[in-house]
């Protein structure tokens, strides 16, 4: 996935800069010299001018896409640390990011009431799957995740997902909120599911798939069953799970592909797909 993620991008990039000259290669000015009427276009420059305009724009929207991502200077652009209790914060990524790799950080962030959770020690990453900066989780937003591993960032992450998104919306809905949180695994040493090798973010304990929650009154909510509904828990798992985008670069459910009919799949990778 993070193949095909890269090359999504480079592709990107090619259609922007040829819309680019598509829609911007002519430019009409008022007058030339004389006082008449003169068109300029980007093919009158200098092949010089043409090359340096080009790698500008090419280099913008690289720039971006990777500052977007998170993974570049997340120290100098988290702004401030986050806050789990604060809803809607700009930069999410970036604040996400800068725990990735802070341990320090990473338990200020993660702290009751909001979140229970213990550091695990680091393991080094053996065939491509270990873990860094990661905790033992216990409970979220008050309600039992039970996960031996999850890396710090993916845990913050589920944990804004857990008290902005699912909490409120099971309230509305249902009157009661989640108490409990069924997944199948965080951390799995294995590939993605299809690939031809490449590592699957849960053997970097940075992914989790969730099956179902349990609402405080004893109410399972399942993936596979509700999803399909049209009452309270089809639009509750649908509401949530559209929401988790924000929060997760990978979000995949029941509407990506079979194999996800089941379980959301959420991960804090560098590939971005959300369905």
């Amino acid at each position: 996935m993070r193949v095909e993620t890269v090359h999504r991008h480079v592709v990107g990039v090619i259609l922007f800069h040829n819309i680019y000259y598509a829609n911007y290669g002519q430019v009409e000015t008022r007058a030339d010299a004389d006082g008449q009427p003169k068109r300029c276009t980007l093919m009158s420059m200098s092949r010089r001018t043409r090359r340096t305009v080009s790698g500008v724009v090419v280099a913008a929207v690289l720039g971006w896409l990777v500052l977007a991502s998170g993974l570049l200077f997340p120290h100098l652009w988290a702004l401030r640390p986050l806050d789990l209790s604060t809803p809607d914060q700009w930069f999410i990524n970036w604040r996400l990011a800068a725990i990735r790799k802070d341990r320090d950080l990473c338990r200020a962030v993660l702290a009751p009431p909001h979140v229970v959770s213990s550091p695990v020690p680091d393991a080094v990453a053996s065939e491509g799957c270990g873990w860094q900066n990661s905790e033992r989780v216990i409970s979220i937003a008050g309600a039992r995740v039970s996960v031996d591993k999850l890396t710090c960032e993916l845990t913050a992450g589920l944990s804004l997902w857990m008290i902005h998104e699912v909490q409120p919306e099971a309230l509305r809905l249902f009157g009661h909120k989640v108490a409990e949180v069924h997944h199948v695994g965080g951390y799995a040493c294995r590939n993605i599911d299809g690939s031809s090798g490449e590592r699957s973010e849960h053997a970097a304990a940075n992914a989790l798939d969730i099956t179902a929650l349990t609402l405080a009154n004893g109410r399972r909510i399942s993936i596979l069953r509700g999803w399909p509904t049209d009452g309270a828990e089809g639009t509750f798992l649908r509401h949530i799970h559209a929401r988790a985008c924000r929060y997760f670069p990978v979000a995949l459910g029941p509407a990506y592909n079979a194999a996800h009919r089941d379980h959301f799949h959420y991960d804090r990778g560098a590939a971005r797909k959300c369905k």
